[in-house]
């Protein structure tokens, strides 16, 4: 869920600012791992969590060329909590981070 922000709506230039919230639930946990001249190896994760949540934040700006927009949008995302199961005494290590763009018409 977002909400968003529109600003500087000036002519063909529009921007907007995004936040909000997400959650991940796990569809699948596997890794392959494969040496050279040798099989693949697929291998289940079994201690990954089902549920993951976090927060995300996005600016993107839109330029009106003829009946379209060009379109740079920018976007992070951070994990709130640990994807893993850990032990007790260990560190929390693992969240999920990632930042997209998207460019385009």
């Amino acid at each position: 869920m977002s909400i968003t922000y529109e600003f500087n709506p000036k002519g063909k230039l529009v921007s907007e600012l995004n936040l909000g919230g997400y959650g991940a639930f796990k569809l699948n946990a596997a890794k392959k791992v494969a040496l050279h001249k040798y099989k693949v190896e697929r291998t289940r994760i079994k201690n990954v969590r089902n549920v993951e949540t976090g927060i995300h934040f996005g600016i993107n700006f839109k330029y009106k060329i003829s009946e379209k927009f060009f379109l740079f949008d920018f976007r992070t995302f951070m994990g709130l909590s640990n994807i893993f199961y850990m032990p007790e005494d260990q560190p929390v290590l693992y969240f999920n981070t990632q930042k997209t763009k998207t460019t385009g018409f």
